[in-house]
């Protein structure tokens, strides 16, 4: 009963889609990752360039031809979904993600290592997509709907090329 909204339909169904579009993006994460260690920006690429195809064109038919209300967090999930089977095939299919010659003991002193990390870098994280999110929220407030929805696409598309910068800077020190 908290989780309903009476503006949301079918809540319940978006939310199922949350913990599978989570672990998705975790995974791909962790993927893309070792595909910047091991020097495969050509597959990267590749797997970016499939998820924003896959992403889109799913969004555009969901949200053209059947009026699904979760059009746009299944287009995120199929998106996802290809890119991340893209990474994982190429890596198994050439044998280069061959996890027999890791040492389990060295990987959990790892984990043991650097347990705090998510506990110190969980809250600085929240707080920073909170304020970069805050001027949405706080419109909500005072405008309808529609005016909220022409603002957060006004400041998706100003805040466009830094994000790309930042991304492409990121993946290439980091």
């Amino acid at each position: 009963q908290y989780l309903y909204h009476p503006s949301i339909e079918n809540a319940y169904e978006t939310y199922c889609y949350i913990p599978c579009l989570t672990a998705l993006i975790g995974i791909y994460q962790s993927l893309n990752y070792w595909c910047n260690r091991q020097d495969y920006y050509k597959l990267m690429s590749y797997s970016k360039i499939l998820q924003m195809t896959a992403i889109t064109m799913t969004q555009l038919i969901f949200g053209y031809f059947f009026s699904l209300k979760n059009g746009l967090i299944l287009g995120y999930l199929l998106g996802y979904t290809c890119s991340t089977l893209l990474l994982f095939a190429f890596l198994l299919y050439d044998n280069k993600l061959n996890l027999s010659h890791t040492n389990k003991l060295i990987m959990f002193a790892n984990i043991r290592k650097y347990q705090d990390y998510p506990k110190f870098n969980a809250l600085p994280a929240l707080l920073d997509a909170l304020a970069i999110q805050a001027p949405i929220i706080f419109a909500n407030i005072g405008f309808d709907r529609e005016d909220v929805g022409y603002i957060s696409l006004s400041f998706m598309v100003l805040i466009a090329p830094s994000v790309l910068i930042g991304k492409a800077i990121g993946q290439l020190y980091y």
